[in-house]
């Protein structure tokens, strides 16, 4: 998969969290499987092949490049619907596809990123899938209006099925929070997001500050970065959430009574509280952190929650 620099490889291209499972979790990933690069894209400009192989053979036809058509036109040979989404064990639907593999495998290395709104163009069977951020459907419609069934689409972790395109995904939810207040453990939790307002398609940073107000030293394996959800303001009633990519890693602060120790947070806005759409409505929302260990086995405790706005 091709992603824009400084993204985790491991971005999910064809459903993200699918489940939507414990919205304290990591956004959980799928590896796509990657076609091997045919040698006739030695003649994409700036693409370098290694030397052949011995006994390695390559096509014996050149590859017909897949054209952007004039605007306003529709793409030759193809609807201007995305291809069908995978399913759920990964494997290609039964259609029949306008392309070539390799046709797929020299148009993926020409759709120009666009970070963070289009941040992954890879190969799946059949078709190039494409991750966009939330509330990016215009831009996939663009993208449509000139590759059609080309592309395998996926907002935020919604797969797109534009209106006359097919039956639409069932509408993601995320369950509510449920914890015990940090007190029980002799915490106090504060969330403090680096900015106070994210557009849509945006990740939003921070910290959860971790304050030790019991008599016995303290320590969590919660892993960093964590990640924050959108609540309704005054609810555990979770709206939005997380759905890039996460690279992290384990640990967490050691405090003695009295310290404090900062983790790191990301929180995004993609939809999950059954409307429609990638991303949630623009308004404000309350961030809240669902504090746990990495492994999510034992107790949660539940962050105050703090606002943030959201534009488109």
């Amino acid at each position: 998969m091709r992603l824009a620099a400084g993204l985790c490889s491991a971005l999910m291209v064809a459903s993200i969290c699918a489940s939507c499972g414990d919205p304290s979790t990591a956004v959980s990933t799928e590896a796509t499987s990657v076609a091997p690069i045919p040698t006739a894209l030695a003649a994409v400009p700036g693409m370098t092949l290694p030397p052949p192989q011995p006994g390695a053979t390559g096509p014996t036809v050149p590859v017909v490049p897949i054209t952007e058509p004039p605007d306003g036109e529709p793409l030759t040979g193809a609807a201007a619907c995305p291809a069908p989404a995978l399913q759920a064990d990964g494997s290609s639907p039964d259609w029949q596809a306008p392309y070539t593999q390799d046709q797929i495998n020299d148009l993926s290395l020409r759709i120009p990123l666009d970070p963070p709104k289009l941040f992954g163009a890879g190969i799946t069977s059949l078709a190039v899938a494409i991750q966009l951020a939330p509330g990016q459907e215009a831009k996939a419609d663009d993208l449509l209006a000139k590759w059609g069934s080309a592309l395998r689409i996926t907002i935020g972790s919604h797969p797109y099925v534009p209106a006359g395109c097919g039956a639409q995904p069932d509408e993601m939810v995320c369950p509510d929070l449920v914890g015990d207040p940090p007190s029980a453990a002799g915490l106090e939790l504060r969330v403090e997001p680096d900015q106070s307002e994210i557009h849509q398609w945006e990740t939003g940073r921070g910290h959860l500050v971790v304050t030790n107000i019991g008599t016995q030293p303290w320590t969590l394996d919660s892993g960093s970065p964590l990640t924050g959800v959108l609540v309704a303001p005054g609810t555990d009633h979770v709206v939005g959430r997380f759905s890039g990519g996460l690279f992290g890693v384990g640990g967490g602060p050691y405090l003695r009574p009295g310290e404090s120790g900062s983790i790191d947070l990301v929180f995004g806005a993609d939809r999950c509280d059954g409307g429609p759409g990638s991303a949630v409505p623009p308004g404000v929302y309350g961030l809240r952190v669902a504090y746990t260990d990495e492994g999510h086995s034992g107790p949660v405790y539940l962050s105050p929650e703090v606002p943030v706005t959201v534009t488109e």
